[in-house]
């Protein structure tokens, strides 16, 4: 069924080429017989040293021929125009039916898969036949389907306990959910790894304790969504809105976050070793005590944050913003913050043994009691800032 309705489909898109096609060519063949006919009148009765502008055959002048030449040039254009805008209109209606029907056969497939008395597809396990085959024929239609009606698909696996984590059926790992319209779902504990979800609304959508390792989030709109306790490990969160997004316990280790809009001030317990921050806004953020060891915050603005005893231990920090910033007693051991502004910051017992901080600018910032040792220091900026006990590269006390 599926097959017949794409030959279909094609087929009719075809016919509306071809259809256009003769008609473009019908009109352009019908505008140079009459501009052949306004020539070859001019031609043969002679111009005799009048121009073409101005020249009289039987009381009409060019410009009375011209009018008669714009006429059906005008009709031809509207006449291409409507008929292209309707058959753009019904080319839409065709993609809608198509889908609806693609939907209804996968939705009737499904629910018989489920109520077979013998195997429900509720009772196979991942790997087995008919668990392929309700794979197989998931993302088929997903590819087919728009963002509304993608909803519908994930919702009646999710409600038909077919995605749950820990006991998933039908996996997912790599389907087609770009775009899709997912506003307000609910699927808390839902196993969506390694799906595409890029530009996807999932703006106030359940997805607490969900699995979503791996998964392709790129755009996606997660804007007041429950993230609380989700697996977003490795997951690709480039440029995604974060915003208002509860994220108590996410695990976001390895996860890529690059220019990614984040609620600041509910970043506590957030698991973030090794994610790719880089260039995102976390100015005024709470981060106090968070494990950002290995982390990508390169070019970052963490203006004004909270790292209070932060493991930021071999961070890339290069050209950070870190202005006002408060790292106290932070770890930053082996961290690279070479051109970052670190200008008024507290770095006040914090450890920087092997810190790359060349060129860094660390004017008035607080380095008391800070370890700097083997730190690499060249071209820093370090006026009016205080080093009341440091311990400096060398190994010595810093001495007024």
């Amino acid at each position: 069924m599926t097959a017949e309705m794409g030959s279909s489909s094609g087929g009719s898109k075809e016919r509306s080429i071809r259809f256009v096609w003769w008609l473009v060519v019908f009109f352009a063949a019908f505008l140079a017989a009459v501009v052949g006919v306004i020539v070859a009148r001019l031609v043969l009765f002679g111009l005799a040293g009048n121009t073409v502008w101005d020249y009289s055959i039987a009381g009409k002048t060019f410009w009375n021929y011209l009018d008669v030449f714009l006429v059906p040039v005008a009709v031809a254009v509207a006449t291409v125009w409507l008929t292209r805008a309707q058959r753009k209109r019904q080319l839409e209606v065709e993609e809608q039916r198509a889908q609806d029907q693609a939907l209804e056969a996968y939705l009737d497939e499904m629910s018989q898969l489920l109520t077979d008395e013998k195997r429900p597809l509720s009772k196979a396990r991942p790997g087995n036949i008919l668990s392929t085959v309700a794979r197989a024929r998931t993302l088929t239609v997903l590819t087919r389907l728009d963002g509304r009606r993608k909803r519908s698909v994930l919702q009646f696996l999710y409600e038909s306990d077919l995605l749950k984590k820990g006991a998933v059926v039908v996996d997912l790992k790599g389907a087609n959910l770009s775009k899709a319209d997912l506003g307000l779902a609910d699927l808390s504990a839902a196993n969506l790894h390694r799906a595409e979800l890029r530009e996807a609304d999932l703006s106030e959508a359940d997805l607490s304790e969900a699995n979503l390792t791996k998964a392709d989030l790129r755009n996606a709109d997660l804007s007041a969504s429950d993230l609380s306790g989700a697996d977003l490990r490795e997951a690709d969160l480039s440029e995604a809105d974060l915003r208002e997004t509860d994220l108590t316990e996410t695990d976001l280790r390895n996860a890529r976050l690059s220019a990614a809009y984040l609620r600041k001030d509910n970043l506590k317990g957030v698991h973030m070793r090794g994610a790719y921050l880089n260039a995102i806004d976390l100015s005024g953020a709470d981060l106090r005590n968070a494990d950002l060891s290995e982390t990508d915050l390169s070019a970052a603005n963490l203006h004004g944050a909270e790292l209070q005893e932060a493991d930021l231990r071999g961070a890339d920090l290069s050209a950070a913003i870190l202005s006002k910033a408060n790292l106290q007693g932070a770890h930053l051991s082996r961290a690279y913050l070479s051109r970052a502004n670190l200008s008024e910051a507290n770095l006040n017992r914090a450890d920087l043994r092997n810190t790359h901080m060349s060129g860094a600018n660390l004017r008035n910032a607080d380095l008391s009691e800070a370890d700097l040792k083997d730190a690499d220091l060249r071209e820093t900026e370090l006026r009016e800032a205080d080093l009341t006990n440091a311990t400096m590269p060398n190994g010595q006390k810093y001495a007024d």
